[in-house]
């Protein structure tokens, strides 16, 4: 797949936080991983997605955000106040 320019880039994106679902390329553009990793992430059932006629993939803005704010990593200052609070979600 042909990489997009820093202009075109932004255009998609101006487009893209218009719309409720976006396709591949634009779910690409906005999580910033490339097509064919959020084709794997679609495979391995990693990624929430929707597939009203069983081909065509659609990513729901509001899914993405969720997907990517539950993976937050700790730091280690949260690790270290988790620890001093006693709280066992570290």
């Amino acid at each position: 797949m042909k990489y997009l320019s820093d202009d075109q880039r932004s255009k998609l994106m101006e487009l893209s936080f218009k719309k409720q679902y976006l396709n591949v390329v634009e779910a690409s553009v906005y999580t910033g991983f490339t097509p064919k990793y959020i084709y794997q992430l679609v495979n391995k059932g990693l990624i929430p997605h929707y597939k009203p006629t069983g081909r065509k993939l659609f990513f729901k803005i509001e899914d993405l955000d969720e997907w990517i704010s539950t993976s937050k990593c700790k730091s280690v200052n949260e690790i270290y106040l988790d620890f001093e609070n006693g709280s066992s979600n570290l």
